[in-house]
């Protein structure tokens, strides 16, 4: 997660991790999906394509899973839904990235 690398390490993983903080002016500026599940990695990609985002690695507090939690325990179904709409954020973000890079030459 270098400052040169970091938004491009963002689209090679399968989301953000917890916690996630966004600075809210910047968050009212974007689209945020109305869906369900990965509404916040899309965030997160569409905020690193024009401002560096970081990890924490060393954990910062406990957690625990719960049934009914949206990545608990999903049948392959489900969790192929959901890695298909991830895949579909990271295009559609590959693609705005592109045409960032074009427009500025």
């Amino acid at each position: 997660w270098t400052p040169e690398n970091g938004r491009n390490n963002a689209l090679r993983i399968n989301g953000l991790g917890a916690p996630r903080a966004f600075y809210t002016p910047l968050l009212r500026k974007i689209k945020i999906p109305n869906v369900s599940y990965g509404e916040d990695y899309a965030v997160g990609l569409a905020l690193s394509r024009n401002y560096q985002i970081g990890r924490i690695y060393t954990p910062i507090y406990l957690c625990r899973r719960w049934e009914g939690n949206s990545d608990a325990s999903l049948d392959i179904n489900r969790t192929n839904h959901h890695n298909t709409y991830k895949d579909r954020i990271r295009t559609f973000e590959v693609l705005a990235r592109q045409k960032l890079n074009r427009t500025n030459g």
